[in-house]
């Protein structure tokens, strides 16, 4: 288990707590959470996990 924040967490909470993880979650598939008004709407929506599910999905229908 990670100490410092779950997967069931909010992005956007996750993000404000360390807020070093926009740019390294933006250079890596998540791009849009560099905008600060997506991050505010959509990150307040959706949690860590299923912005992982998402992208991971979206990987395989890209490459399949």
């Amino acid at each position: 288990m990670n100490p410092y924040f779950s997967l069931s967490e909010k992005v956007y909470d996750i993000t404000e707590r360390y807020p070093e993880l926009i740019d390294f979650l933006a250079a890596n598939g998540f791009g849009k959470i560099s905008n600060p008004l997506m991050r505010k709407t959509i990150g307040k929506q959706i949690s860590l996990e299923m912005a992982f599910v998402t992208w991971i999905l979206t990987q395989w229908k890209n490459n399949w």
